[in-house]
């Protein structure tokens, strides 16, 4: 087993985790006046970002065994 690819796997997926945390429970601000939210897009990309952290972590952890 390879260590050092478990533990980049393990490190994404701990940053996707913590996107996924921050993602969960923002609401959106459809008109983007107010500082309450997150637009629209902001938020479909946090989602890509949850999600390429899930692969990688994955394959990481996969490619270390």
């Amino acid at each position: 087993m390879d260590l050092k690819n478990f533990g980049i796997g393990v490190g994404f997926l701990a940053v996707a985790y913590l996107f996924y945390r921050w993602v969960k429970n923002e609401k959106l601000d459809f008109e983007g006046k107010s500082d309450s939210g997150l637009l629209p897009q902001n938020v479909i990309g946090l989602w890509g970002s949850v999600i390429l952290c899930l692969i990688a972590g994955v394959a990481f952890l996969l490619k270390s065994c």
